[in-house]
C-alpha cells in the first residue's frame, strides 16, 4: 500500500468517527426545496446568498446527521452508507437545482438515473488545487458528470474534462469578480506581501516549530520551513523598499490568531519599516485581502489565490514560488495546471539574488 493509498484510507476512518463523535443529531425530515446544496463546506459563500436561506443543505462531512433519514434507510432495508444516505436525502428533497462550491467526489458520482425525477447538477469552483490535491480529489474515478460547471481557467477545464462530463463556463474567481474595480491611476506606491500564515498548534506535548511531521499529501516537513518561504521574501521585500522609498505593507490571513501573525512577523522585521493590514472576514467586507490590495501598486506572493486574483484584475503581481526548497517536495508550482517553465517574467522558483532583482524590476 503506498502513501497515498494510507491517507485516504486514515481519512476515511476519521470521516466515519466524526460521524460517531462530533455530529449533531437532529430528526427533522428534509424539506422539498427547488434547490439543494451540497456539502455544507461552502454553502455560506457570498454568492449564493441570494438563496442560501431558501435552499436545504445536505451536510456530508459529520458536522450534522439526520436521523430521519437513517430510519427511513432501516425501513427499507438499505445498506447505511454515504452514498446511500445522500440518495435518500435527495429523494426527499426532490430538488431542482443542485449546487455544489467545493471538491467533493461524491457530488460528481450523483447519477440523475438513480431518481424517478429530474434536476441539475451545478459546480462552482471555489479555490485552487495543485497537482497531488487534485488527485486525492479524483482518486481515478470514472463517468463523474455535472450539468454545468463554472471554472476559473482554461486549465483547470482542460483538466476537469478529462475526468467529469458536463457544459464547462470560464469564469474566473466569482469572488473576485465582485471585487472592487481596479483605478490603475489611484494607485498608490506600495508594496504588498500577501502573508500565508497559520498559527502553529501542537500535536505531541513536546511538539516545536522545528518538530518534522507528516501534513498534506504525505510529506513531512516542520511548521517554520512552511512558513520561512514568506518570512525569507519579506526580509528581502522590506530592504528593497527602504532603499526605493516604497511603503511596506503585510497582508493578514483571515485568522482569529491576527495578534500572533504579528508577532510572527515582527520577530524577523523588528519595529520599523513595515505596517501590517489586518485582514477581517466577518466584521467589514472592506477588509477582506481583495479590498486591501486595490490600491497598491505592487504585489508579492508565494502561491496565495490572492495573488493570481490580483493578478487577474490586472495589478502588478510576482510570485515566488519557493516553498519546495524549504519542505522539499516540489508540490506547488507557478500556474498549475498549465505547464509552464519553473521561471518566467513574474515568477520564480529559485529566488536567488538574481532572481530577485529581475522580479523586482518586473515589477516595479
Amino acid at each position: 500500500m503506498n502513501i497515498a493509498s494510507i491517507i485516504l484510507f486514515y481519512k476515511k476512518i476519521n470521516f466515519y468517527l466524526k460521524f460517531l463523535i462530533k455530529s449533531k443529531y437532529h430528526f427533522n425530515k428534509p424539506k422539498k426545496k427547488k434547490i439543494l446544496i451540497f456539502d455544507g463546506n461552502g454553502a455560506f459563500t457570498h454568492y449564493y446568498k441570494s438563496f442560501v436561506k431558501k435552499a436545504e443543505i445536505l451536510f456530508i462531512r459529520g458536522e450534522k446527521v439526520n436521523l430521519y433519514i437513517l430510519f427511513i434507510l432501516i425501513f427499507k432495508f438499505k445498506k447505511i452508507s454515504i452514498n446511500s444516505y445522500i440518495n435518500e436525502y435527495i429523494n426527499l428533497v426532490k430538488p431542482k437545482y443542485i449546487f455544489h462550491n467545493s471538491f467533493n467526489i461524491r457530488f460528481f458520482e450523483i447519477d440523475e438515473k438513480n431518481f424517478n425525477f429530474s434536476f441539475k447538477k451545478v459546480f462552482t469552483q471555489s479555490e485552487m488545487k495543485n497537482k497531488f490535491a487534485f488527485n486525492e480529489f479524483i482518486q481515478n474515478k470514472k463517468n463523474l458528470s455535472c450539468n454545468y460547471i463554472f471554472v476559473w481557467n482554461n486549465g483547470m477545464k482542460k483538466l476537469l474534462s478529462k475526468y467529469i462530463s458536463g457544459t464547462y463556463f470560464l469564469t474566473g474567481s466569482i469572488i473576485n469578480n465582485n471585487g472592487p474595480i481596479i483605478n490603475k491611476r489611484k494607485l498608490k506606491k506600495k508594496l504588498v506581501l500577501v502573508s500565508q500564515y497559520r498559527p502553529f498548534k501542537k500535536i505531541k506535548k513536546n511538539d516545536t516549530i522545528d518538530t518534522l511531521r507528516v501534513w498534506r499529501h504525505g510529506f513531512k516537513y516542520s511548521w517554520i520551513q512552511f512558513h520561512k518561504a514568506n518570512v525569507d521574501v519579506a526580509v528581502l521585500l522590506k530592504k528593497f523598499c527602504i532603499k526605493n522609498n516604497i511603503e511596506f505593507n503585510i497582508i493578514g490571513t483571515r485568522l482569529e490568531n491576527k495578534e500572533g501573525e504579528k508577532k510572527f512577523f515582527k520577530k524577523y522585521l523588528q519595529d520599523s519599516g513595515w505596517k501590517y493590514l489586518e485582514n477581517d472576514d466577518e466584521k467589514k467586507d472592506l477588509k477582506k485581502g481583495i479590498h486591501l490590495t486595490s490600491d497598491s501598486k505592487y504585489i508579492v506572493t508565494i502561491d496565495s489565490t490572492l495573488g493570481y486574483e490580483c493578478l487577474s484584475r490586472g495589478q502588478r503581481v510576482c510570485f515566488f514560488s519557493i516553498r519546495s526548497k524549504y519542505t522539499g517536495p516540489n508540490f506547488i508550482s507557478f500556474g498549475w495546471p498549465l505547464n509552464l517553465k519553473n521561471e518566467g517574467p513574474c515568477w520564480t522558483s529559485r529566488n536567488s539574488k538574481k532572481d530577485f532583482n529581475r522580479l523586482m524590476n518586473t515589477l516595479v
